[in-house]
């Protein structure tokens, strides 16, 4: 039912409020995707035209003044990429509504299945499991190690295509030196300096998707875990007997450690 229409599988295992929330993310998914790839075709059509009437002025006159190329290939291509996380998010939703409406079916809470559905969509695993207060920390992380990403791999590209620039003004008197009173040494440190900053950010994005998928194993696993009374450790008076020098059983009077799983 799940495969067919996402969603119908949470109702008939009676998961009343995974369902909307399944159905409605891969409803918004699917919109978004449409929307934003309109836009891209939108945009990319005005930059063909730009572009031809920059290449033959006389031929194809410019109907869209007020847009640079620059800015059209912008747009087309933000719009490009939010068309495909879209799409990859609808996807995403999809299989963890399968895997979900199977897991519901099973008697026991199942460890596999939360870990699938993490590797998939992270933070799924974490509302399978119950504990909903972790899915906004891990969003949060990934948020905050893009802002960081992005603003490191930033100023990466200013100083590469600074440094790149002035090696190639040395050689050639009719490039400007962007940076006179600044070593090509010290451009190439920071370059290097900033796209150590993005890489490590990757890393740590890599680092908290396998943490994700560990934590949601580790907390199905455990969701099962007997913790009553059952289990306890007490020391009691006892008496026992043993043998005496004739072999005959005498009684002793002692403590005795017992311990219950």
């Amino acid at each position: 039912m799940s495969m067919v229409i996402p969603g119908s599988g949470q109702l008939y295992n009676k998961s009343y409020l995974r369902a909307p929330l399944i159905t409605g993310a891969f409803t918004a998914g699917i919109y978004s995707t449409i929307h934003y790839r309109r836009l891209y075709n939108n945009y990319k059509k005005i930059y063909d035209l730009k572009l031809l009437s920059i290449q033959e002025p006389l031929q194809y006159p410019d109907f869209y003044p007020n847009y640079t190329i620059t800015e059209l290939k912008q747009y087309s291509d933000r719009y490009q990429i939010f068309s495909d996380i879209s799409m990859a998010s609808a996807l995403a939703v999809y299989l963890v509504n399968v895997v979900d409406a199977y897991a519901g079916t099973q008697t026991a809470h199942n460890p596999r299945a939360a870990t699938i559905m993490s590797a998939i969509m992270p933070g799924s695993g974490q509302v399978y499991n119950k504990k909903f207060w972790k899915v906004p920390v891990i969003y949060g992380g990934f948020a905050t190690l893009y802002f960081f990403s992005e603003y490191n791999h930033k100023y990466y590209i200013k100083y590469r295509d600074m440094y790149n620039q002035k090696i190639a003004s040395q050689t050639n008197p009719n490039l400007v030196d962007p940076a006179p009173q600044v070593s090509a040494e010290a451009l190439r440190l920071q370059r290097e300096d900033w796209r150590r900053y993005r890489d490590l950010n990757y890393i740590g994005m890599g680092l908290l998707y396998i943490l994700n998928i560990i934590d949601a194993n580790v907390d199905a696993n455990l969701i099962d875990y007997d913790v009553s009374d059952n289990l306890s450790m007490t020391i009691v008076p006892e008496c026992f007997s043993l043998p005496g020098k004739t072999f005959e059983f005498q009684p002793y009077f002692g403590t005795a450690l017992t311990i219950k799983f």
